[in-house]
């Protein structure tokens, strides 16, 4: 039986299997075919099939090729490749860290073992082979880039502008990178120098909006001059423009027009976002703030009840955290923190608390009322009826005990 892939390709995905399918077929062409026929079939079989969109059949392809000859460095190549372009980078993991012990110095491994870690948030295994890949292949942009990226992530900005500067260097037309070094120079509060690499960037690529997006915090982080809000909003806006569903970017834009005097703008910025669900403390305490301005106190007092309700629940929240960081164990806080998950929609993270409490509390009421939003919220009703099974079985069996 054929081993399915567990999520459709991506877009994204589709791409870099296109890519995968280039190099495949350029590694295949020049192997002495007839050496290893049986596996060569494979691998070129897989990359027809990959080609034609079909990832799975590419997938069990390069499988057979792997179990074929275990030695051969393009299987683990093609199908780690294949796993980070669809989005299963534990897949990738045990691949790419086979293929570092039968070739230590195979190319790129080692990036995209980093990147495989960065994506299962393992962040202390991606710096280590991050610095490791640098050492092996100093000449990386992509090493220094995710090395970079990796040290910012732990506060070390001079070391993560270092890395970064180093990076563009290598590769200077790669936008992505250029922003990640703007990024890091924000962190470091050299606005003029974030403000260089984001023009440079929209110069080459005028459609970017994460450029714009980066040349507005730029701005916004100045003093609030006239001009300085003028040249920030205009670039939020661009990037509003060319990517709609950018939250961030209309928060900024609505905070931005409010101190500008533009209190009919911030409105129509901040009621857009706030409309799509993005319902922040700030955009709350902001549009409170603009409507009062322009008269309008009904819709005033409205948006500081919700600006009291989610200030209420983030602080409330913080204080699980932090609690349930020095008791990892206390299942009490566990559940109140897993109930407020589901309320905020975070079902992924409400899950795995409840998990932790569930183990501990197996009959707990609450856990068991929690579990069942949580999987009726998620779409789940076969767990969700399970669970209501179980409710109802542990009230029974207490209404008898009392008896």
């Amino acid at each position: 039986m054929k081993r399915k892939l567990l999520v459709k390709a991506t877009p994204r995905a589709w791409f870099g299997a296109i890519l995968l399918v280039l190099g495949a077929l350029a590694a295949v062409l020049n192997l002495r075919y007839w050496q290893n026929k049986p596996v060569n079939d494979h691998l070129l079989q897989g990359s027809t099939w990959a080609r034609a969109g079909k990832l799975a059949d590419a997938e069990q392809e390069w499988r057979t090729a792997l179990r074929l000859d275990p030695t051969r460095q393009e299987p683990y190549q093609l199908l780690s490749n294949l796993y980070l372009n669809t989005d299963h980078p534990d897949l990738a993991i045990p691949l790419l860290t086979h293929l570092r012990q039968i070739a230590p110095r195979s190319r790129h491994t080692l990036c995209n073992l980093t990147e495989a870690y960065i994506r299962i948030e393992d962040k202390q295994a991606a710096l280590q082979t991050a610095r490791q890949a640098v050492t092996l292949e100093p000449d990386c942009p992509r090493a220094h880039a995710l090395l970079g990226i990796l040290l910012g992530d732990q506060e070390d900005t001079r070391g993560a502008v270092a890395e970064l500067t180093r990076a563009t260097e290598l590769a200077p037309a790669d936008d992505k990178i250029a922003l990640s070094l703007a990024q890091a120079l924000l962190d470091g509060n050299d606005l003029v120098g974030a403000e260089r690499i984001a023009r440079q960037v929209i110069a080459r690529n005028p459609s970017y909006p994460t450029a714009y997006y980066t040349l507005g915090r730029a701005y916004s982080r100045r003093t609030p001059t006239p001009e300085n809000l003028r040249e920030a909003i205009a670039a939020f806006q661009k990037a509003t423009e060319l990517r709609p569903t950018w939250g961030d970017a209309y928060s900024e834009l609505g905070r931005l027009r409010l101190q500008a005097g533009d209190n009919a703008g911030a409105i129509a910025a901040l009621e857009y976002l706030w409309k799509r669900g993005v319902r922040t403390e700030e955009a709350a305490y902001n549009l409170a703030s603009a409507y009062r301005k322009v008269g309008n106190q009904a819709r005033a007092d409205q948006m500081n009840q919700e600006f009291k309700r989610i200030s209420d629940y983030n602080r409330k929240y913080e204080v699980l955290r932090k609690h349930l960081s020095v008791e990892p164990n206390n299942a009490e806080v566990a559940l109140q923190l897993a109930q407020l998950e589901i309320k905020g929609g975070s079902l992924v993270e409400a899950r795995d608390l409840l998990e932790g409490v569930l183990k501990l509390r197996p009959r707990d009421p609450r856990a068991l009322q929690a579990a069942i939003q949580l999987y009726d919220k998620g779409g789940d009703k076969k767990l969700a009826s399970a669970y209501r099974e179980r409710l109802a079985n542990v009230e029974r069996e207490t209404k008898e005990a009392k008896r």
